[in-house]
């Protein structure tokens, strides 16, 4: 009798009603919704309610003439909802601690770059995991486990130098040296798949083994979408801002952002550098020429989207 009740009363609504009401509800208010009965489950699937709903938090780009692929609505919202519920530290994220639909949205190859010092030894590729250094120095952080060594920057030093050997490049890509610290440089990257992006991550490389032991990061960077290489990009990221510091540093997009085909782009693009390479000082040079002489360098440890497969 109840059952019989709850289809009467439901029967008994307007549409107009119903869709008003799908209007103010959230991801887990639908489902309740969608569950009270058959009719309202049809209502949710063919009103577009779920689309509506997702599309409050995904942006989804597309260049022109092309159509949206998404023919499940509802199983995107879901897997968004994952994402955004998501409270895991970013650095565990960045060791690959995932559930069955939440991962690291990471890069596996790259098409391009528009420079590279060192080709063999400083390649792009190298940003793809974290460096052999960046992990030991990240697993003794902790106080209590570092009071053997009073001497960070020795510490870093010793790691970079005798256990990752990374002054031999394979662990960190670096931009051609250039006297303008306002150029950019960018790097293409393809992703592991149709996938919804949440943020970004970046670790700038610190060359503890160069003299003054210099960080190398970029002044701002931002994200760029492209469904084709000499298109405009269909979707940009705002800047922002990066500390001179070997550190990992995320940020989340204003928005999730949905790449609908694992053959479109994702251009990271690094604006502006700190930091140029330090020399001996030379007693008969003045400052004009040593300003003159000054190579400005951008130097990547990590770069990884955050977000989840679909």
């Amino acid at each position: 009798m109840a059952k019989r009740m709850k289809t009467l009363f439901s029967d008994a609504w307007p549409a107009e009603l119903e869709g008003q009401i799908t209007q103010y509800l959230d991801h887990n208010d639908l489902h309740s919704f969608e569950a009270s009965c058959k009719r309202f489950q049809t209502v949710t699937r063919l009103g577009g309610c779920w689309r509506r709903l997702v599309s409050r938090s995904v942006v989804f780009p597309l260049p022109p003439g092309v159509a949206s692929d998404v023919d499940d609505w509802k199983a995107l919202s879901c897997a968004n909802h994952i994402i955004m519920a998501n409270k895991a530290d970013t650095s565990s994220l960045l060791h690959g601690v995932a559930g069955k639909i939440l991962h690291v949205a990471k890069s596996r190859s790259l098409v391009g770059v528009s420079s590279v010092d060192r080709n063999d030894a400083e390649n792009p590729a190298n940003t793809l995991q974290p460096s052999l250094c960046f992990r030991e120095m990240t697993k003794y952080e902790d106080d209590a486990v570092r009071q053997f060594s009073q001497d960070r920057t020795l510490f870093d030093y010793t790691i970079q130098r005798l256990v990752c050997g990374c002054s031999m490049g394979q662990c960190y890509w670096s931009s051609a040296p250039t006297a303008n610290p306002s150029c950019e440089d960018t790097i293409d990257y393809t992703v592991r798949g149709s996938c919804i992006i949440r943020g970004v991550q970046i670790v700038p490389y610190r060359a503890f083994w160069q003299l003054g032991q210099p960080t190398y990061a970029p002044v701002q960077i931002s994200i760029s979408i492209l469904a084709s290489r000499g298109e405009p990009p269909i979707y940009t990221s705002p800047l922002y801002d990066i500390r001179n510091t070997m550190e990992l540093q995320a940020f989340e997009l204003p928005q999730n952002v949905y790449i609908q085909s694992p053959m479109w782009l994702v251009r990271l693009t690094l604006h502006g550098k700190h930091q140029y390479e330090l020399e001996t000082p030379d007693e008969d040079a003045d400052g004009e020429e040593l300003e003159q002489r000054r190579n400005y360098y951008c130097c990547l440890s990590f770069v990884g989207l955050t977000g989840g497969l679909h």
